[in-house]
């Protein structure tokens, strides 16, 4: 049976008017703040209307459990901002960490300090973020000292998809900017674009192939192409029943033909898949 709303609630009085709070499909009201929505579920966490008697009533409450919009757990007190007119986490002060020696060109001091703040620092004198890992790679305060004081850093990173490459990274009016080494052209023999003509290049983790107009991943969607299976696609062919991966994990048979209009392959199931939309995903962070 569905419940019935609105109801009044006996056991969570407004600790302003000591009236019953009043229970909403999703939320709670409570006659002494009549302008708040007290939302059953905030910020990734469900609260029930004596926790909201108890905020209202100014009590901080400890050690909640919290979700992230990235769906990360996480854990803070919380109390009620009458500003915002919610219920808002509150975390602890964060730790100062002080490098010695350090120049902070922020502040022209002899020593940089940052506000430990968990997964960035903030770094006296910026308004910035320093994150505490960039691209797959740990980053820690040292390496943002050094950035700040025009120093660079090369090193090994990972794109969104987790390919891996090499990089310079170095610090510019408030930005990671970065520098790829040159890579020598590597030609695929045997193998010429069939749109334009030209040679194809081996790129690494793709092949360049002039008149695509996009990249030609090595592997896409839990399957590996080569240069001549592209060739083959840019001449208009379709590569049949070929085994590829939802991002489920599931394998499923499709054939596979080239979308020009969007530079990627397109595949079309064969018989029915856990996962009909899946579609192509290729790297969107730094790349060459």
């Amino acid at each position: 049976m569905s419940e019935e709303y609105p109801r009044t609630l006996e056991g969570a009085l407004c600790p302003k008017t000591n009236e019953p709070m009043v229970e909403h499909e999703k939320h709670f009201t409570a006659p002494g703040f009549p302008e708040a929505k007290l939302w059953k579920n905030s910020s990734g966490r469900d609260f029930t209307a004596v926790e909201y008697t108890k905020l209202l009533d100014g009590e901080e409450l400890e050690e909640l459990m919290f979700k992230s919009k990235g769906g990360d757990d996480y854990r803070a007190n919380c109390v009620w901002d009458s500003d915002k007119g919610r219920a808002v986490p509150k975390f602890p002060d964060p730790e100062m960490v002080t490098l010695p020696e350090t120049n902070n060109p922020f502040t022209g001091e002899d020593h940089l300090a940052a506000e430990d703040h968990g997964k960035y620092f903030k770094i006296t004198g910026s308004d910035d973020k320093f994150w505490k890992e960039v691209s797959g790679r740990d980053m820690p305060l040292s390496d943002w000292a050094n950035l700040i004081n025009g120093e660079a850093i090369e090193g090994d990173f990972l794109s969104k998809d987790s390919r891996p490459f090499t990089a310079t990274i170095t610090f510019n009016e408030g930005k990671v900017e970065w520098e790829f080494p040159e890579r020598e052209q590597e030609i695929v023999e045997g193998v010429t674009c069939p749109i334009s003509g030209d040679p194809v290049e081996d790129r690494g983790t793709y092949y360049h192939f002039p008149g695509a107009g996009g990249k030609c991943w090595k592997e896409t969607r839990g399957a590996e192409f080569s240069a001549d299976d592209y060739a083959k696609l840019l001449s208009g062919e379709t590569l049949e029943e070929r085994t590829l991966v939802t991002r489920d994990g599931e394998d499923y048979t499709a054939d596979v033909s080239w979308d020009g209009s969007k530079g990627t392959i397109s595949a079309k199931p064969r018989g029915e898949i856990v996962e009909p939309n899946a579609v192509d995903r290729t790297p969107v962070g730094p790349t060459r």
